[in-house]
């Protein structure tokens, strides 16, 4: 396929997913970058270039193409929810090994639960970010947590700490 098609993007995007489910990232990036050569308006190809990032866990790189997706395609739900996996898989480091739920971890869940929001103005992705968000809404911080940290907060700043 790729033999009679190589200047193809989609045939190079296609075959950069197939390399990222198998878990070849090194190949999964040589046929995307590609792709997004030869495509460069196409706001899926970066958005599964951040994903082949996320999986390698760097999350700045994911971060830096699903937003430049988004500059392709404003509200686009895909972006939203790889931006909110990136902030997840980020609370789930900083948990630590036994899952401590922090105030400070459970904000940053609170961020992917907004990202995952955002997606639901995309139908395409809509349902995908409604598991999401259900399947993270225990570990946000409650009403209750979040006016104990301001006033707790807003104690230190009186105090001059």
């Amino acid at each position: 396929m790729i033999a009679k098609n190589p200047d193809d993007p989609e045939v190079n995007h296609i075959l950069g997913i197939a390399y990222m489910e198998k878990g070849d990232y090194s190949s999964a990036l040589k046929y995307m970058n590609k792709a997004k050569k030869l495509n460069p308006d196409n706001p899926k190809i970066y958005c599964d270039i951040a994903m082949v990032y996320l999986k390698k866990k760097d999350y700045t790189k994911a971060e830096k193409f699903a937003n430049i997706s988004l500059s392709k395609k404003p509200r686009y739900g895909y972006a939203y929810i790889i931006l909110g996996e990136v902030k997840e898989a980020k609370a789930r480091e900083s948990a630590g090994p036994k899952g401590e739920l922090t105030y400070n971890v459970k904000l940053i869940f609170e961020e992917a639960y907004n990202l995952y929001k955002k997606a639901l103005s995309d139908p395409d992705w809509c349902e995908q970010a409604k598991l999401k968000m259900k399947y993270i809404k225990d570990y946000l911080p409650t009403e209750e947590e979040k006016r104990t940290y301001e006033f707790l907060k807003k104690g230190r700043m009186d105090t001059g700490e």
